[in-house]
């Protein structure tokens, strides 16, 4: 499996996409990384760990976890638009291994991009903050691993639906339907205040990151039960759809 996974990790790295991709990634994250730390110094109270940890952890994970998905979208969906896909089932016929491989080549740089991003998150949290509660730094640290692991999953999406959508074109379309949906429910809660209760992906996630609604003012205190429950949910779904994806390229005629 390494030597099938090792040519498709330096594919997937040399496209243009995923480079070029990876440096507007750097350079928005550190952009915004840095005016919330500018915000942090310029404030004239102490400030806590879970003022901006957490928000800092959020923002890598976003912004890693769009670069994933857009990243391993446009390789698969490239392949199957010119052919190559195809050819390359010629020289390794063992579907189920071609297609573990394609997605653990697009999977694993996210995880590790996300793992630096995050991980440099928790050090500038480090860093503006003036105080920290008891468990604090523990609970921001696990949070962090929790990041990586959402980003990776948004790279698992973004080639799956690709794959099922047989283009790039169509991960774009469901992420844009999902954005719709957002802001669909951000509409009718504001329209229909607290009668309106939307329970979404979105939520699941934001669930599994930070369940803790008063962070900035009580501290962490993150409710582990939910956060288990919710990433049993938001993973289940992940797992559910690359079985999908593996179901349908295993019956797909290619040639």
């Amino acid at each position: 499996m390494i030597t099938l996974v090792a040519p498709e990790l330096e594919r997937y790295l040399t496209r243009r996409p995923t480079w070029i991709g990876a440096v507007v990634a750097v350079v928005v994250w550190g952009a915004i990384s840095l005016m919330l730390g500018v915000e942090a110094l310029d404030a004239r109270y102490p400030v806590g760990l879970a003022a901006y940890g957490p928000g800092l952890i959020i923002v890598a994970t976003a912004v890693v976890g769009a670069w994933g998905y857009f990243t391993a979208a446009s390789a698969i969906g490239s392949e199957q638009a010119s052919g190559a896909l195809g050819t390359w089932l010629t020289f390794n016929p063992t579907r189920g291994r071609v297609y573990a491989t394609k997605l653990i080549a697009v999977t694993v740089p996210t995880l590790v991009l996300a793992l630096v991003a995050t991980t440099l998150a928790t050090g500038w949290a480090l860093i503006l903050s003036d105080r920290q509660e008891p468990g604090e730094l523990g609970d921001l640290m696990l949070m962090a691993v929790r990041g990586v692991l959402v980003a990776g999953s948004f790279a698992v999406l973004g080639f799956v639906f690709a794959l099922i959508g047989r283009s790039t074109l169509s991960a774009l379309g469901v992420l844009v339907g999902w954005l719709v949906l957002v802001a669909m429910q951000a509409f009718f809660a504001l329209a229909l205040g607290h009668g309106w209760e939307w329970v979404g992906l979105e939520r699941v996630i934001g669930e599994f990151l930070f369940n803790n609604e008063s962070w900035v003012s009580h501290g962490l205190g993150i409710d582990y039960a939910v956060v288990v429950a919710n990433g049993f949910l938001w993973f289940g779904l992940v797992a559910a759809l690359v079985a999908v994806a593996a179901a349908v390229f295993a019956r797909r005629d290619l040639h």
